[in-house]
This record gives structure tokens, C-alpha cells and sequence, in this order.
């Protein structure tokens, strides 16, 4: 995919088009995490995969 710029609005918002969205598998309502790479001052976004508890069984001695 090409690049793509947008500008941020009065609320700090970006709006990513529709077509990433697809090929990244994100909908409407998903939860993003937010990371910054101080050293290259990149924005790293990426979908919070949703982790369902697993009973564990410990074996002893």
C-alpha cells in the first residue's frame, strides 16, 4: 500500500482510511494500543487482541 497523509484535528484525532483498516483486519469499536518510539519518533498503533483466561494446572511434587 502507498503511504497516505491526513492532518490532526482540534481533537487530536487522525482518520485512517477505510482501505487499511481492511487489510489490517481493525473494525469500528476495536481497541488500539499506542506506542512511541522516542528515539525514532514514530507512533506505533496496533489492535489490542482481546486474551481470554485460561485455567492452568500446576503439577507438584
Amino acid at each position: 500500500m502507498e503511504y497516505f497523509e491526513r492532518r490532526i484535528d482540534e481533537l487530536g484525532r487522525v482518520v485512517i482510511p477505510i482501505d487499511y483498516r481492511g487489510a489490517l483486519g481493525w473494525k469500528k469499536g476495536d481497541t488500539m494500543i499506542l506506542r512511541i518510539n522516542a528515539t525514532t519518533g514514530e507512533l506505533i498503533l496496533r489492535k489490542k487482541e482481546s486474551i481470554s483466561p485460561k485455567k492452568v494446572r500446576i503439577k507438584r511434587k
